[in-house]
Protein backbone atom coordinates (compact mmCIF):
# COMPACT_ATOMS: atom_id res chain seq x y z
CA UNK A 1 0.00 0.00 0.00
CA UNK A 2 1.48 3.53 -1.14
CA UNK A 3 1.86 6.28 1.49
CA UNK A 4 0.57 9.81 1.24
CA UNK A 5 -2.48 10.72 -0.38
CA UNK A 6 -4.45 8.32 -2.82
CA UNK A 7 -6.85 8.64 -5.61
CA UNK A 8 -11.17 9.02 -4.14
CA UNK A 9 -13.32 6.61 -5.52
CA UNK A 10 -17.23 6.27 -5.50
CA UNK A 11 -19.32 3.41 -3.83
CA UNK A 12 -23.02 3.50 -2.65
CA UNK A 13 -23.89 2.10 0.96
CA UNK A 14 -27.31 0.89 0.88
CA UNK A 15 -29.04 1.84 3.73
CA UNK A 16 -27.32 4.76 5.21
CA UNK A 17 -28.95 7.83 5.86
CA UNK A 18 -26.25 9.34 3.05
CA UNK A 19 -25.42 6.83 1.22
CA UNK A 20 -23.81 8.25 -1.39
CA UNK A 21 -19.74 7.67 -0.27
CA UNK A 22 -16.38 9.12 -1.63
CA UNK A 23 -13.61 6.36 -0.34
CA UNK A 24 -9.90 6.79 -0.65
CA UNK A 25 -6.50 5.77 1.22
CA UNK A 26 -4.03 8.33 3.20
CA UNK A 27 -1.28 6.66 4.54
CA UNK A 28 -2.41 3.26 3.74
CA UNK A 29 -5.22 3.88 5.59
CA UNK A 30 -9.24 4.16 4.30
CA UNK A 31 -10.79 7.19 4.24
CA UNK A 32 -14.46 8.10 3.95
CA UNK A 33 -16.66 10.83 3.42
CA UNK A 34 -20.55 10.65 2.69
CA UNK A 35 -23.03 12.69 0.85
CA UNK A 36 -26.93 13.27 0.29
CA UNK A 37 -26.62 12.77 -3.58
CA UNK A 38 -24.34 11.49 -6.50
CA UNK A 39 -23.83 15.22 -7.50
CA UNK A 40 -22.40 16.11 -4.23
CA UNK A 41 -20.47 12.97 -4.22
CA UNK A 42 -18.89 12.97 -7.58
CA UNK A 43 -18.49 17.15 -7.35
CA UNK A 44 -16.22 16.19 -4.15
CA UNK A 45 -14.09 13.09 -5.73
CA UNK A 46 -13.25 15.39 -9.00
CA UNK A 47 -11.88 18.55 -7.11
CA UNK A 48 -10.06 15.63 -4.31
CA UNK A 49 -8.68 13.48 -7.62
CA UNK A 50 -7.74 16.97 -9.14
CA UNK A 51 -5.45 18.17 -5.69
CA UNK A 52 -4.15 14.99 -5.65
CA UNK A 53 -2.66 15.05 -9.23
CA UNK A 54 -1.67 18.68 -8.72
CA UNK A 55 0.19 18.41 -5.19
CA UNK A 56 0.97 14.41 -5.33
CA UNK A 57 0.83 12.86 -2.33
CA UNK A 58 2.62 14.81 0.19
CA UNK A 59 -0.44 16.55 1.23
CA UNK A 60 -3.56 14.86 3.53
CA UNK A 61 -7.02 15.48 2.71
CA UNK A 62 -7.27 17.63 5.58
CA UNK A 63 -4.48 20.08 4.88
CA UNK A 64 -6.02 20.86 1.25
CA UNK A 65 -9.42 21.39 2.87
CA UNK A 66 -7.70 23.91 4.97
CA UNK A 67 -6.51 24.98 1.59
CA UNK A 68 -9.41 25.40 0.12
CA UNK A 69 -10.80 27.64 3.09
CA UNK A 70 -7.97 29.91 2.42
CA UNK A 71 -7.95 30.80 -1.07
CA UNK A 72 -12.22 30.31 -0.27
CA UNK A 73 -10.92 33.33 2.66
CA UNK A 74 -8.83 35.22 0.58
CA UNK A 75 -11.40 35.74 -2.07
CA UNK A 76 -13.19 38.46 0.54
CA UNK A 77 -9.78 40.88 0.43
CA UNK A 78 -7.73 39.30 -2.15
CA UNK A 79 -4.88 41.87 -1.66
CA UNK A 80 -4.89 40.94 2.55
CA UNK A 81 -1.69 38.94 3.28
CA UNK A 82 -2.43 35.40 5.05
CA UNK A 83 0.31 36.22 7.19
CA UNK A 84 -0.97 39.65 8.71
CA UNK A 85 -4.39 37.74 8.71
CA UNK A 86 -2.60 35.00 10.94
CA UNK A 87 -1.08 37.90 13.02
CA UNK A 88 -3.96 39.75 13.71
CA UNK A 89 -5.84 36.56 14.95
CA UNK A 90 -3.16 35.82 16.93
CA UNK A 91 -2.38 38.96 19.03
CA UNK A 92 -5.82 40.72 18.90
CA UNK A 93 -7.87 37.28 19.83
CA UNK A 94 -5.37 34.63 20.90
CA UNK A 95 -2.96 36.42 23.26
CA UNK A 96 -5.45 38.97 24.52
CA UNK A 97 -7.53 35.55 25.73
CA UNK A 98 -5.07 33.60 26.44
CA UNK A 99 -1.62 35.66 26.67
CA UNK A 100 0.64 36.29 29.84
CA UNK A 101 0.46 39.36 31.65
CA UNK A 102 3.37 41.60 31.61
CA UNK A 103 3.66 42.86 35.10
CA UNK A 104 2.69 38.76 36.67
CA UNK A 105 5.74 37.82 34.44
CA UNK A 106 7.98 40.67 35.54
CA UNK A 107 7.25 39.65 39.66
CA UNK A 108 7.65 35.98 38.77
CA UNK A 109 11.22 36.97 37.53
CA UNK A 110 12.08 39.18 40.06
CA UNK A 111 11.00 36.44 42.68
CA UNK A 112 13.42 34.26 40.65
CA UNK A 113 16.35 36.64 40.99
CA UNK A 114 15.94 37.83 44.54
CA UNK A 115 18.56 35.64 45.97
CA UNK A 116 21.00 35.51 43.07
CA UNK A 117 21.74 39.04 42.93
CA UNK A 118 22.69 41.55 45.70
CA UNK A 119 20.18 43.46 47.61
CA UNK A 120 21.16 46.94 45.99
CA UNK A 121 21.48 45.23 42.18
CA UNK A 122 17.93 43.80 42.87
CA UNK A 123 16.60 47.40 43.48
CA UNK A 124 17.69 48.43 40.48
CA UNK A 125 16.83 45.87 38.36
CA UNK A 126 13.28 45.86 40.30
CA UNK A 127 13.39 49.78 39.25
CA UNK A 128 14.01 49.29 35.78
CA UNK A 129 11.77 46.46 34.53
CA UNK A 130 8.71 48.86 36.82
CA UNK A 131 9.65 51.31 34.56
CA UNK A 132 9.15 49.35 31.52
CA UNK A 133 6.04 47.68 32.38
CA UNK A 134 4.20 51.27 33.25
CA UNK A 135 6.00 53.11 29.91
CA UNK A 136 5.88 50.34 26.91
CA UNK A 137 2.20 50.72 26.58
CA UNK A 138 1.27 47.06 25.97
CA UNK A 139 0.16 44.55 28.99
CA UNK A 140 0.63 41.09 27.61
CA UNK A 141 4.02 40.42 27.22
CA UNK A 142 3.69 38.26 23.41
CA UNK A 143 2.31 41.29 22.11
CA UNK A 144 5.77 43.16 22.57
CA UNK A 145 7.75 43.40 19.67
CA UNK A 146 10.81 45.39 18.05
CA UNK A 147 8.93 48.34 17.47
CA UNK A 148 7.74 48.76 21.06
CA UNK A 149 11.01 47.93 22.32
CA UNK A 150 12.78 50.70 20.12
CA UNK A 151 10.01 53.31 21.04
CA UNK A 152 10.18 53.00 24.72
CA UNK A 153 14.06 53.51 24.43
CA UNK A 154 14.10 56.23 22.59
CA UNK A 155 12.07 57.81 24.87
CA UNK A 156 14.34 57.02 27.57
CA UNK A 157 17.21 59.23 25.57
CA UNK A 158 15.29 62.27 26.13
CA UNK A 159 15.37 62.03 30.10
CA UNK A 160 18.27 59.71 31.09
CA UNK A 161 21.94 59.85 30.42
CA UNK A 162 22.88 57.66 27.47
CA UNK A 163 25.01 55.31 29.91
CA UNK A 164 21.97 54.66 32.03
CA UNK A 165 19.60 53.27 29.11
CA UNK A 166 22.21 51.15 28.10
CA UNK A 167 22.07 50.18 31.58
CA UNK A 168 18.73 50.15 31.64
CA UNK A 169 18.37 47.95 28.49
CA UNK A 170 20.75 45.57 29.83
CA UNK A 171 18.56 44.96 32.77
CA UNK A 172 15.60 44.41 30.13
CA UNK A 173 17.18 42.37 27.90
CA UNK A 174 18.18 39.85 30.74
CA UNK A 175 14.79 39.41 31.76
CA UNK A 176 13.32 38.70 28.32
CA UNK A 177 16.00 36.18 27.59
CA UNK A 178 15.05 34.65 30.55
CA UNK A 179 11.73 34.76 29.17
CA UNK A 180 12.97 33.00 25.97
CA UNK A 181 15.11 30.38 28.39
CA UNK A 182 12.16 28.94 29.94
CA UNK A 183 9.75 28.89 26.58
CA UNK A 184 7.68 31.85 28.00
CA UNK A 185 8.12 33.85 24.90
CA UNK A 186 9.58 33.06 21.53
CA UNK A 187 11.93 35.86 21.11
CA UNK A 188 13.60 38.68 22.78
CA UNK A 189 12.03 42.06 21.46
CA UNK A 190 15.12 44.09 22.93
CA UNK A 191 17.49 41.73 21.44
CA UNK A 192 18.33 44.13 18.56
CA UNK A 193 17.25 47.78 19.77
CA UNK A 194 19.64 50.33 18.36
CA UNK A 195 21.68 52.76 20.85
CA UNK A 196 24.12 55.57 19.84
CA UNK A 197 27.47 54.19 21.38
CA UNK A 198 28.60 55.62 24.82
CA UNK A 199 31.55 58.32 24.90
CA UNK A 200 33.27 57.46 28.02
CA UNK A 201 35.24 60.10 29.52
CA UNK A 202 38.96 59.12 30.94
CA UNK A 203 38.83 57.53 34.25
CA UNK A 204 39.42 60.02 37.54
CA UNK A 205 42.63 58.99 38.66
CA UNK A 206 43.90 60.72 41.70
CA UNK A 207 47.81 61.70 41.22
CA UNK A 208 50.65 59.78 43.32
CA UNK A 209 50.91 63.07 45.29
CA UNK A 210 47.61 63.71 45.98
CA UNK A 211 47.12 60.39 46.99
CA UNK A 212 50.02 60.66 49.45
CA UNK A 213 49.03 63.66 51.20
CA UNK A 214 44.83 62.27 51.24
CA UNK A 215 46.34 59.06 53.18
CA UNK A 216 48.49 60.73 55.66
CA UNK A 217 46.26 63.58 56.61
CA UNK A 218 42.92 61.08 56.63
CA UNK A 219 45.02 58.34 58.53
CA UNK A 220 45.51 60.79 61.82
CA UNK A 221 41.95 62.39 61.69
CA UNK A 222 39.93 58.81 60.84
CA UNK A 223 41.69 55.73 60.40
CA UNK A 224 38.50 53.52 59.35
CA UNK A 225 37.97 55.26 56.83
CA UNK A 226 41.81 55.66 55.89
CA UNK A 227 41.64 51.66 55.97
CA UNK A 228 38.35 51.54 54.08
CA UNK A 229 39.55 53.59 51.11
CA UNK A 230 43.15 51.62 51.46
CA UNK A 231 41.37 48.62 50.61
CA UNK A 232 39.98 50.13 47.43
CA UNK A 233 43.23 52.30 46.52
CA UNK A 234 45.81 49.48 46.97
CA UNK A 235 44.09 46.22 46.65
CA UNK A 236 41.80 47.44 44.38
CA UNK A 237 38.29 46.12 45.98
CA UNK A 238 34.65 47.74 45.32
CA UNK A 239 34.16 49.75 47.69
CA UNK A 240 30.52 48.02 48.33
CA UNK A 241 33.12 44.80 48.66
CA UNK A 242 34.87 45.99 51.11
CA UNK A 243 32.17 47.43 53.18
CA UNK A 244 30.91 43.79 53.24
CA UNK A 245 34.11 42.19 54.69
CA UNK A 246 34.31 41.12 57.93
CA UNK A 247 37.66 39.36 59.72
CA UNK A 248 37.26 35.82 58.83
CA UNK A 249 37.37 37.02 55.41
CA UNK A 250 41.37 38.44 55.50
CA UNK A 251 44.32 35.76 56.29
CA UNK A 252 47.87 36.49 55.26
CA UNK A 253 47.68 35.28 51.63
CA UNK A 254 44.80 37.30 50.72
CA UNK A 255 41.34 37.89 50.83
CA UNK A 256 38.22 35.97 50.54
CA UNK A 257 35.03 37.45 48.94
CA UNK A 258 31.73 34.97 49.89
CA UNK A 259 29.81 34.50 46.55
CA UNK A 260 26.90 35.95 48.57
CA UNK A 261 28.98 38.86 49.00
CA UNK A 262 29.79 39.67 45.54
CA UNK A 263 28.95 41.50 42.38
CA UNK A 264 28.86 38.39 40.41
CA UNK A 265 27.83 36.00 42.77
CA UNK A 266 30.75 34.26 42.44
CA UNK A 267 33.18 33.32 45.33
CA UNK A 268 36.56 35.63 44.86
CA UNK A 269 39.92 34.25 46.64
CA UNK A 270 42.35 37.05 46.28
CA UNK A 271 45.77 36.46 45.67
CA UNK A 272 49.01 38.17 44.33
CA UNK A 273 47.81 41.63 46.40
CA UNK A 274 50.59 44.09 46.44
CA UNK A 275 52.29 44.35 49.75
CA UNK A 276 51.01 47.76 51.25
CA UNK A 277 47.55 46.67 51.02
CA UNK A 278 48.00 44.87 54.40
CA UNK A 279 49.15 47.75 56.70
CA UNK A 280 45.86 49.57 55.44
CA UNK A 281 43.24 46.30 56.29
CA UNK A 282 45.35 46.29 59.70
CA UNK A 283 43.43 49.16 60.62
CA UNK A 284 39.92 47.79 60.29
CA UNK A 285 38.42 47.99 63.54
CA UNK A 286 34.57 46.37 64.30
CA UNK A 287 33.48 50.13 63.68
CA UNK A 288 34.62 49.07 59.94
CA UNK A 289 32.50 46.29 59.68
CA UNK A 290 29.74 47.68 60.70
CA UNK A 291 29.72 50.60 58.81
CA UNK A 292 26.80 50.89 56.43
CA UNK A 293 27.12 52.32 53.02
CA UNK A 294 25.17 55.57 53.21
CA UNK A 295 27.17 56.30 56.39
CA UNK A 296 30.24 55.72 54.84
CA UNK A 297 29.31 58.23 51.84
CA UNK A 298 28.45 60.73 54.32
CA UNK A 299 31.49 59.96 55.89
CA UNK A 300 33.76 60.46 53.18
CA UNK A 301 31.96 63.72 51.72
CA UNK A 302 32.58 65.57 55.47
CA UNK A 303 35.98 64.19 54.98
CA UNK A 304 36.61 65.59 51.76
CA UNK A 305 35.15 68.80 52.75
CA UNK A 306 37.31 69.38 55.96
CA UNK A 307 40.32 68.21 53.82
CA UNK A 308 39.56 71.01 51.18
CA UNK A 309 40.28 73.69 54.30
CA UNK A 310 43.26 71.73 55.40
CA UNK A 311 44.68 72.38 51.64
CA UNK A 312 42.75 75.42 51.37
CA UNK A 313 41.46 74.28 47.89
CA UNK A 314 38.05 74.55 47.72
CA UNK A 315 37.53 72.51 44.41
CA UNK A 316 39.67 69.59 45.24
CA UNK A 317 37.71 66.49 45.00
CA UNK A 318 38.45 62.69 44.26
CA UNK A 319 36.65 61.99 41.14
CA UNK A 320 33.94 58.94 40.99
CA UNK A 321 35.25 55.64 41.43
CA UNK A 322 38.68 57.15 41.40
CA UNK A 323 40.34 54.66 44.05
CA UNK A 324 39.72 51.67 42.22
CA UNK A 325 40.27 53.65 38.63
CA UNK A 326 44.14 54.61 40.81
CA UNK A 327 44.37 51.17 41.51
CA UNK A 328 43.97 49.50 38.12
CA UNK A 329 46.02 52.17 36.05
CA UNK A 330 48.99 52.12 38.83
CA UNK A 331 48.93 48.28 38.99
CA UNK A 332 48.83 48.27 35.42
CA UNK A 333 51.46 50.57 34.84
CA UNK A 334 53.98 49.02 37.60
CA UNK A 335 53.39 45.68 37.01
CA UNK A 336 52.95 44.94 33.28
CA UNK A 337 50.87 42.21 33.82
CA UNK A 338 47.31 43.04 32.20
CA UNK A 339 46.06 39.28 33.39
CA UNK A 340 46.79 39.77 37.03
CA UNK A 341 45.46 43.42 37.32
CA UNK A 342 42.66 41.63 35.61
CA UNK A 343 42.24 39.41 38.15
CA UNK A 344 42.80 41.68 41.32
CA UNK A 345 39.84 43.51 40.18
CA UNK A 346 37.59 40.69 39.06
CA UNK A 347 37.65 41.80 35.49
CA UNK A 348 39.38 38.38 34.59
CA UNK A 349 38.30 37.55 30.86
CA UNK A 350 38.13 41.51 30.15
CA UNK A 351 41.50 42.20 29.27
CA UNK A 352 40.79 44.30 26.47
CA UNK A 353 38.79 46.66 28.27
CA UNK A 354 41.35 47.00 30.48
CA UNK A 355 43.99 48.08 28.12
CA UNK A 356 41.43 50.22 26.54
CA UNK A 357 40.33 51.64 29.88
CA UNK A 358 43.68 52.15 31.85
CA UNK A 359 46.67 51.69 29.83
CA UNK A 360 48.81 54.62 28.89
CA UNK A 361 46.71 57.01 31.61
CA UNK A 362 46.85 60.38 33.25
CA UNK A 363 45.95 61.11 36.74
CA UNK A 364 43.90 64.52 37.54
CA UNK A 365 46.83 66.46 37.38
CA UNK A 366 47.99 65.42 34.16
CA UNK A 367 50.60 63.29 34.82
CA UNK A 368 51.53 59.81 32.62
CA UNK A 369 51.59 57.25 34.69
CA UNK A 370 54.87 55.22 34.53
CA UNK A 371 56.01 52.11 35.66
CA UNK A 372 57.87 54.31 38.12
CA UNK A 373 55.09 56.23 38.90
CA UNK A 374 53.02 53.27 39.30
CA UNK A 375 55.79 51.32 41.77
CA UNK A 376 55.85 54.33 43.93
CA UNK A 377 52.17 54.20 44.51
CA UNK A 378 52.25 50.64 45.97
CA UNK A 379 54.82 52.02 48.64
CA UNK A 380 51.64 54.19 50.26
CA UNK A 381 52.08 52.88 53.53
CA UNK A 382 49.93 53.63 57.05
CA UNK A 383 52.32 55.34 59.28
CA UNK A 384 53.67 52.98 61.66
CA UNK A 385 51.74 52.66 65.12
CA UNK A 386 53.50 53.66 68.35
CA UNK A 387 54.05 49.96 68.95
CA UNK A 388 55.66 49.50 65.76
CA UNK A 389 58.06 52.48 66.35
CA UNK A 390 58.86 51.23 70.08
CA UNK A 391 59.93 47.62 68.56
CA UNK A 392 61.85 50.04 65.36
CA UNK A 393 64.02 51.86 68.19
CA UNK A 394 64.37 48.99 70.05
CA UNK A 395 66.11 46.77 66.92
CA UNK A 396 68.67 50.39 66.01
CA UNK A 397 69.95 49.82 70.02
CA UNK A 398 73.40 48.70 70.15
CA UNK A 399 74.10 47.41 72.92
CA UNK A 400 77.66 46.91 74.13
CA UNK A 401 80.09 44.61 74.47
CA UNK A 402 81.53 44.24 77.80
CA UNK A 403 85.58 44.80 77.43
CA UNK A 404 86.29 40.63 78.14
CA UNK A 405 83.53 39.66 75.51
CA UNK A 406 84.86 42.41 72.64
CA UNK A 407 88.51 40.83 73.06
CA UNK A 408 87.08 37.23 72.40
CA UNK A 409 84.71 38.85 70.03
CA UNK A 410 87.54 40.06 67.87
CA UNK A 411 89.34 36.57 67.79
Amino acid sequence: MSRGLGLAKSHFREGLKRPWEARWYENGKQKSKFFDSEELRDKYITAHNRKKKQFGSRYSAEMLARVDRLLEASRLVPEADPMDVYRFYRDRYLVQKFGTDLRELVAEYLAAKKATVSEGHFKTISFFLGQMVDGIGVEKAELIDLKHAQRYVDALQTRLALESVWNHRKDIRAFFNWCVRLDRLEANPFANVQLPEVVRDEPGILSLEDAREWFAWVVEVDPVMAALMGATAFGGLRQSAVLRLKPEDLDPDGILQPARKTKIKRRHYITGLPGNVFPWLDLLTDEAYELTPNAFKLRRSRLITRYRKHVSDRHWSIPKNAMRHSFASHHLAAFENPALTAKLISHRGDMDTLWDHYAGSRDNRGQLITKERGLAWFEIVPPPSEDDQQDADLDDITVPFPAADRKAASK
